[in-house]
């Protein structure tokens, strides 16, 4: 039953090789048919928690049903949420319209698809999936605009969030986890025209390092680098736009700090995964007891006193770039954080640039100096034509080169070579090359060194292609 859906599925999205349109370049005018789905989705989502009951049963587990209108990613064993044994249960679209039922059924059997990663619904009969890294129009429609608005209403109700509707009405926006770690983004009037829901998938548990290798975002020795950077307690500012991959790589380079390291994670929507028994989860952007704001600074304030081996920081904000630095320098060597920038170059700027805006009084040189100290590698992350990939990699130069002043110097160890004519570059096609070798007097090796981790020369250009800026 479970093949019999999947490839139901599969010829409705079009991905099959025999029939439907093909998903890549399917104009808007031509709205993937998920109705074949929808007609059976009602005896499938039986089946298949008839199915998990059985497992359960079989392994001694008690069984849990679970009323999330199937929005979760992965379970407990990091099984994909496509797996027949997280069923959808359609018990949630009691007291909706005929037409609602069917859309909610046609959403949840959509969004259970490993290839889907986004869903955003923008009016009761304009809902769209990001498949395959491509924006579709999904052919479904909620029967009235309040059968819509109590959908999401309903969403809110089942999320792991503090919000009520109330308080998100009157604020107009909210950011929240849903129960199975998903985010989901809300606009409501007066600052959207009517209500404007996005839901972000987080990534299946079960990829790692090499599921990134084999489908071409970074190459072996890219992520050899990265692994024993993480394992050398280097401070590393992962960086990127919006749905790059940041998430993904640094929940994936987590995965490589060692057991009996004490962590803080913080988060202003909790995503990222880690499996380390000793992790403190903090979120920002929250109120505490006395209704007041919980900022990303002041959390990282309490976090210098709370003796952890790492700080982990899911999207760095401009009020915590100064408390970021210190917890690099003084104590949190090791610490992996995201950041919104394109290049090596201008986020290392950036960086700056937030500094000076909370502290105007500090002469630029001395924080591009606390940047070198405490910063040792910028990891660049795209998605083009929706192929995600690791678009630069670079050592942070941590010495003050001559006639720098206020500049940050980057040394480039690997870049994706977008027009295949770098000399390093023997294909002559797009592809990753290594162009540069780690300063041997640099942070990194002297890290290395400390905590006896291998990075084989192998892993870098074969001739000085190496430049900085």
């Amino acid at each position: 039953m479970e093949q019999e859906r999947l490839a139901a599925l599969q010829r409705a999205a079009g991905a099959a090789s025999a029939g439907g349109p093909g998903v890549g370049p399917m104009p808007w005018d031509q709205p993937v048919d998920y109705q074949q789905v929808a007609q059976n989705a009602q005896q499938l989502a039986v089946e298949a928690r008839h199915a998990q009951a059985e497992r359960y049963a079989q392994e001694g587990v008690a069984f849990q049903p679970r009323a999330q209108h199937g929005l979760i990613e992965v379970d407990d064993d990091g099984e994909p949420l496509h797996s027949p044994h997280r069923a959808i249960d359609m018990t949630t679209s009691a007291g909706y319209g005929p037409e609602s039922k069917e859309a909610i059924a046609v959403i949840n059997e959509a969004f259970a698809d490993q290839n889907c990663s986004e869903i955003h619904f923008n009016e009761p009969d304009k809902i769209f999936l990001k498949y395959k890294g491509e924006r579709v129009n999904l052919n479904a429609r909620f029967s009235s605009e309040a059968e819509y608005n109590r959908f999401v209403e309903d969403l809110v109700r089942q999320a792991d969030t503090p919000h009520t509707w109330e308080d998100i009405k009157k604020e107009g926006r909210a950011v929240i986890r849903m129960a199975g770690g998903n985010r989901m983004l809300i606009w409501t009037p007066p600052i959207a025209e009517n209500i404007h829901l996005a839901i972000h998938k987080v990534i299946a548990r079960t990829w790692d390092m090499d599921y990134l290798v084999n489908n071409g975002t970074l190459t072996a020795a890219m992520a050899n680098f990265l692994i024993a950077a993480v394992k050398a307690h280097a401070n590393i500012l992962i960086c990127g736009e919006l749905g790059a991959g940041k998430s993904v790589m640094l929940s994936l380079l987590a995965q490589h700090i060692a057991q009996n390291e004490r962590i803080a994670l913080i988060e202003e929507v909790p995503e990222v995964f880690m499996a380390n028994p000793d992790v403190t989860r903090l979120t920002y952007n929250v109120k505490n007891g006395r209704g007041e704001n919980v900022s990303l600074a002041g959390i990282l304030d309490g976090s210098l006193y709370g003796r952890y081996d790492r700080v982990i920081i899911g999207e760095l904000h401009d009020s915590g770039a100064y408390r970021m630095l210190r917890v690099m320098s003084t104590g949190g060597d090791g610490s992996l954080c995201t950041f919104h920038a394109g290049d090596s170059k201008s986020a290392l700027e950036q960086v700056r640039n937030h500094v000076l805006l909370e502290y105007p009084q500090l002469p630029a040189e001395t924080v591009s100096h606390f940047i070198r100290q405490a910063i040792n590698v910028v990891v660049i992350v795209e998605r083009i034509d929706g192929q995600h990939r690791v678009k630069e990699i670079a050592e942070v130069e941590w010495r003050n080169l001559a006639n720098a002043n206020q500049n940050i110097g980057v040394n480039r160890l690997y870049e994706w070579d977008r027009k295949g004519n770098h000399p390093a570059n023997a294909t002559g096609e797009p592809n990753h090359v290594a162009v540069g070798r780690l300063d041997q007097d640099g942070k990194i090796v002297q890290k290395a060194i400390n905590y006896g981790v291998s990075m084989p020369r192998e892993w870098f250009a074969a001739e000085a292609f190496q430049y900085r800026d």
